[in-house]
């Protein structure tokens, strides 16, 4: 997600007339620092990942509770959008869909999915056009982070609620809830700013992506900082500059070299996403490992690697309209971030959360602090994922026990 290379601050300078970083201002006092866990849900930890090799042995253990439906529907421009659906088989306290982040997919979500189950949960999650099952979008490089329109996501979770998840819940009276990360945080919030009858009682935005950065890195340059600029406050949809943003990366690379650079780093090498090097590994594994077969598979492996030019011009520009039309919602979110997040912005996600309040609707934000978390939470060290898992679990009883305003 981070986008530092040289080429994106050519796209910065070409469309950024000026070099001010609008952001939050100094004296923005942040989030409550989120509570230690408590212990009140089943979490499972690092120690018994040990008896899952493998993203499919973790599938395989959640089905015996939650039964799987696979199936793919059309998304926009007819993409082939592949989902599953694990149907508890004695759900106790409702339905979740989780909506991925850039990268990522269904592989990579099966540690959260089986946690979910395990508390009594019906989970339904689809990949995003062009990463894990579902269709890619370059014949040129399958493994490219591209859309041609972020909306095309958002209408895309709309499709799959609207059909798959709907279907799945006929008959069940327990409430649906929103979980999404990072990317799919500011799908899920573009998503949730239009009125729809989705029956989802609530969200929970984990570090969701509420601006990227573009100049996290210790020393940053200028050509960083103008990019961030832009992304900041001034990107604008650049659709009629199609021959700008092509197939060419503005950050990283094909998938198998990156994973090469990730193999041949030394044990213990820091990273942007989680304290957890064992979870980090599983993280790249999963994808590469992989494999979809069948009528319902939009590509055959869940490789995804750097991000195009495209990708972060329609992020930087949807992640603004994400955050300044938040007003909209009309349901409880809350919203966790990573003290040390270098992959988005917390101080978008403040800024997302006050015009939220501001609004004084039917909606409102409840947002936490971990402290010292990176940006992948629920791929973090369990010292950081079992209290950001426990705070969102709790929020969702509380808003299905009906309490007015859930803290």
């Amino acid at each position: 997600m981070k986008a530092r290379a040289c080429t994106v601050a050519a796209l910065a300078a070409l469309l950024l007339g000026h070099t001010a970083a609008p952001g939050a201002a100094p004296d923005d006092p942040g989030f409550d620092a989120l509570e230690l866990a408590r212990g009140a849900y089943a979490l499972g930890g690092e120690a018994d990942l040990a008896a899952y090799p493998g993203w499919s042995d973790l599938e395989a253990a959640t089905i015996k509770q939650a039964p799987l439906t696979r199936g793919a529907f059309s998304g926009v421009a007819n993409a082939k959008i592949h989902y599953r659906l694990y149907q508890h088989r004695s759900e106790t306290r409702g339905g979740v869909v989780l909506v991925a982040g850039r990268t990522e997919g269904l592989v990579m979500y099966q540690e959260l999915i089986r946690d979910l189950v395990a508390n009594g949960y019906s989970v339904y999650i689809h990949d995003h056009r062009g990463q894990g099952f579902s269709q890619r979008l370059l014949a040129s490089d399958p493994t490219m982070g591209y859309v041609e329109n972020f909306d095309d996501y958002v209408q895309d979770l709309a499709r799959f609620i609207d059909g798959p998840v709907r279907a799945a819940r006929a008959g069940r009276d327990r409430p649906l809830f929103l979980l999404a990360h990072s990317m799919g945080g500011a799908v899920s919030a573009l998503y949730l700013e239009h009125p729809r009858d989705s029956g989802i009682a609530a969200a929970a935005l984990v570090t969701p992506m509420m601006a990227p950065w573009a100049d996290s890195a210790p020393g940053a340059g200028l050509v960083s900082k103008a990019a961030d600029a832009y992304c900041d406050g001034y990107a604008v949809d650049v659709a009629g500059f199609g021959w700008l943003l092509g197939d060419k990366y503005a950050d990283g690379a094909p998938f198998d070299e990156q994973y090469a650079a990730v193999r041949a780093a030394p044990p213990g090498t820091p990273n942007d996403l989680t304290h957890s090097a064992l979870r980090f590994a599983r993280h790249w594994q999963a994808r590469n490992d992989a494999r979809c077969e069948g009528a319902d598979c939009g590509a055959p492996n869940a490789k995804v690697g750097g991000l195009s030019y495209r990708w972060f011009n329609q992020a930087c520009y949807a992640s603004e309209l994400a955050r300044s039309q938040a007003g909209q919602i009309g349901m409880p979110v809350l919203l966790l971030q990573g003290e040390n997040d270098t992959v988005v912005k917390p101080s978008a996600q403040q800024e997302f959360c006050r015009n939220l309040n501001n609004a004084r609707g039917s909606g409102y934000c409840v947002g936490r602090t971990v402290k010292m978390a990176l940006h992948s939470l629920f791929i973090e060290a369990d010292a950081y994922r079992a209290p950001a898992l426990q705070r969102v679990l709790g929020f969702f009883d509380c808003v299905r026990a009906g309490t007015r305003h859930c803290d």
